[in-house]
C-alpha cells in the first residue's frame, strides 16, 4: 500500500459526519468554551424560566469550530435523550448539553426535567424551516440551531421570499428581516433559544443591533472564544496522537529547520484557529527531507522480568523484536539480560490498531530487563546491605540506552554494571527452601519483594501519570511525564524548539513469572502496553 508523507486529520466538522476513524478516534475538548457555555447556559436558564424567547447571534471565524460545536451539541442532546429512556442517566464531563443545563451543583434531576420538555431542530440550510418549528408542541422548549446564518436560507424565510430574491435584496431587507423574527418570538415561536452561527460579523452584528431596536433584550451578540496558543497546541498534540502512526512531537522532529520556526510562529498568533494549526504540520511534514526523527529523543518504557532461569531470555526477546536475537546488548553471567528493542515490540504485542501501536513505538523505546533467580533471592535477603546492593544493580539496568556515545563511555558503563553484578554475586540470600515458597505463592508474591522496591522508588506503584486506575499505574516513574510544547522554546529558532521537545519520560513495569514463556509475557504485556497509548492520546 502506498503511504504518503501527510496527517491524517479533519479539515473540516462536515469531516466527522462522513469518516468513520474521526468520529471514533478525534477528541472535542471543551477547557477553551468555558465561557460560552456559561453564557448559553445563562440565556437557556431565561428562556425556561420565563416562557420567553431568545436568539444569541454568535461570530467566529472559519474554522473555530462552529459546526464541530453544532454537531456535538445536537449528538450530545441526544445521548441524554437516550440515557434517559434507557434509566442510564450519568454526569459526563464531555457533554456539552449537561454542562449548559446543569452549571452548579451537577444535578441529574434538573438534567432530565429539562431535557425532556426541550425539543432540539438543527435548522441549517432548511428551505421551510419556519414551518417545520410550528409543527413542534407549542409547551416545548425549542432549542434551535442555525449555522452559517449569513446564507440565504435564513433571512429569506423569515422574510418570505425566495433565496434568489433574498441575495439580490440582501442590503435593504435587515430590518424587515429582524422585525419578522422580532415579531415570530414574542407570538408562534416562544419558548425558543435560538442559536445562529456564522463567520460574517457584519451580518450577524446587524441581525443583533436590529432586533435590539424592535425589543430591548430579545437578542444577545457573542464572539466566538478561541483556544489560547498553549490550549491550541494541547488539543492537536492529543489529536495527532489519536489519529496517526506517530507522534505530534516525531512529526515536529522530522519537518525542517524553517518550518520548524514557521510553526511555532503559528502557534503563538492568538487568531490561528485549530486546522490551519494542522494544516501547517501537515503541509511542513509533507515536504520534510528528514524521515527518521531523532532516535535518542523518545520516552522509554523498561520492562523488568523475574524468572527463575534465563533459557528462554533470547526466545522472548526476538518474540518481542520481531526478528531473531542470539545476544543481550549486555548479560551477566547467570544472572542478568538486557535488550533494548526501538521498534516493532508493540505491534508484535498487540496486532490489532496498528497506527496506535506504530505511534507508541515512534514515542517509546522498549528495554527489556530479565533476572534470575540470583538476584530475587538476594533482593529478598534479610541482610538490608544486600538488599541495597540487589537495587543497585536493577537501577544500573535501568539506565537509559545511550545512542551515538562514544566507545570509552560504553565500555565504562559496562565496566560499572560487571563490578556492580560481581559484588553483587559474592553475597549469599535467601535458602532454596524460601525461594521455592516464594514461587508458589502466585500472585502473591509481589508482597515479598514490593515493600523491599517501595524503600529505594519513590512513589513505587502510586505515581498515575497513566491514568487513575491501579491498573494503569507504571510500577516505578523514574523520570515523570510532562507533555512537551514547542512554546516553550526561549525562541523561534529551530536549536530551541528541539531543546523544548526533548522527552525524558522513563516507565518501569516489573513482574515476577516463574517458568517464563514467550506468551506469558506477551499475555502480560499486553495489559499494559495500551496504557501508554492512552497516555500520549489523553494528556
Amino acid at each position: 500500500m502506498l503511504e504518503y508523507n501527510r496527517i491524517s486529520f479533519p479539515n473540516r466538522a462536515e469531516d466527522m459526519r462522513y469518516n468513520e476513524k474521526y468520529q471514533h478516534s478525534y477528541r472535542i475538548y471543551l477547557d477553551h468554551w468555558d465561557s460560552f457555555l456559561a453564557f448559553l447556559s445563562d440565556s437557556l436558564q431565561k428562556v425556561v424560566s420565563r416562557d420567553s424567547s431568545h436568539a444569541l447571534a454568535i461570530y467566529g471565524p472559519q474554522g473555530a469550530g462552529k459546526t464541530l460545536f453544532s454537531d456535538k451539541l445536537e449528538n450530545d442532546f441526544l445521548k441524554v435523550r437516550k440515557a434517559i429512556q434507557r434509566n442510564e442517566l450519568e454526569y459526563r464531563n464531555d457533554n456539552i448539553w449537561q454542562k449548559i443545563v446543569m452549571r452548579n451543583p451537577k444535578d441529574l434531576g434538573i438534567l432530565e426535567r429539562i431535557t425532556r420538555t426541550c425539543e432540539f431542530i438543527n435548522i441549517t440550510d432548511k428551505q421551510n424551516w419556519l414551518e417545520e418549528l410550528n409543527s413542534y408542541s407549542s409547551d416545548a422548549v425549542k432549542i434551535v440551531i442555525a449555522d452559517n446564518a449569513e446564507r440565504a436560507y435564513f433571512g429569506a424565510a423569515l422574510a418570505g421570499v425566495s433565496q434568489t430574491d433574498f441575495l439580490a435584496n440582501r442590503a435593504g431587507m435587515g430590518e424587515h428581516v429582524a422585525q419578522q423574527f422580532v415579531r415570530l418570538a414574542r407570538t408562534d415561536l416562544r419558548k425558543t433559544l435560538f442559536i445562529i452561527l456564522g463567520n460574517v460579523p457584519e451580518y450577524l452584528k446587524s441581525f443583533y443591533d436590529e432586533c435590539e431596536r424592535q425589543h430591548s433584550k430579545m437578542a444577545s451578540y457573542y464572539e466566538l472564544d478561541l483556544p489560547t496558543p498553549s490550549e491550541k497546541e494541547s488539543i492537536i498534540r492529543r489529536n495527532i496522537n489519536r489519529l496517526n502512526s506517530s507522534s505530534y512531537w516525531k512529526y515536529i522532529d522530522s519537518i525542517d529547520a524553517s518550518k520548524k520556526t514557521s510553526l511555532y510562529t503559528e502557534l503563538q498568533e492568538e487568531e490561528t484557529t485549530i486546522p490551519k494549526v494542522f494544516d501547517a504540520i501537515d503541509e511542513a511534514f509533507s515536504t520534510s527531507t528528514r524521515r527518521g526523527g531523532r532516535p535518542a529523543n523518545k520516552c522509554t518504557l523498561s520492562f523488568v522480568l523475574v524468572t527463575e532461569e534465563l533459557n528462554q531470555a533470547n526466545e522472548i526477546a526476538s518474540s518481542l523484536a520481531g526478528r531473531y536475537i542470539d545476544h543481550a546488548d549486555y548479560e551477566y553471567s547467570n544472572l542478568v539480560r538486557t535488550y533494548n528493542i526501538p521498534e516493532n515490540y508493540a505491534i508484535n504485542i498487540m496486532d490489532k490498531d496498528i497506527d496506535k501501536y506504530k505511534m507508541l513505538e515512534s514515542e517509546f523505546n522498549f528495554q527489556f530487563i530479565i533476572f534470575s533467580n540470583e538476584w530475587i533471592k538476594r533482593l529478598l535477603s534479610i541482610d538490608v546491605l544486600v538488599q541495597q546492593l540487589a537495587v543497585k544493580c536493577l537501577k544500573q539496568m535501568l539506565e537509559e540506552p545511550k545512542i551515538g556515545i562514544p566507545i570509552k563511555a560504553k565500555q565504562k558503563r559496562k565496566l560499572e554494571r560487571d563490578i556492580s553484578c560481581d559484588t553483587l554475586i559474592e553475597k549469599g540470600g535467601v535458602q532454596q527452601s524460601f525461594l521455592s515458597s516464594f514461587w508458589n505463592l502466585g500472585a502473591r508474591r509481589g508482597s515479598q519483594y514490593e515493600d523491599i522496591l517501595r524503600g529505594h522508588f519513590e512513589g513505587y506503584n502510586t505515581t498515575n501519570s497513566t491514568g487513575s486506575t491501579s491498573k494503569k499505574r507504571p510500577d516505578i516513574v523514574l523520570k515523570s511525564y510532562n507533555p512537551c510544547s514547542i512554546l516553550e522554546a526561549e525562541d523561534e529558532t529551530s536549536k530551541q524548539i528541539v531543546q523544548a521537545i526533548v522527552r525524558e519520560y522513563h516507565a518501569v513495569e516489573i513482574t515476577t513469572i516463574k517458568n517464563a514463556t514467550t506468551k506469558k509475557v506477551m499475555d502480560y504485556l499486553d495489559d499494559k502496553i495500551p496504557n501508554y497509548v492512552e497516555l500520549l492520546q489523553n494528556h
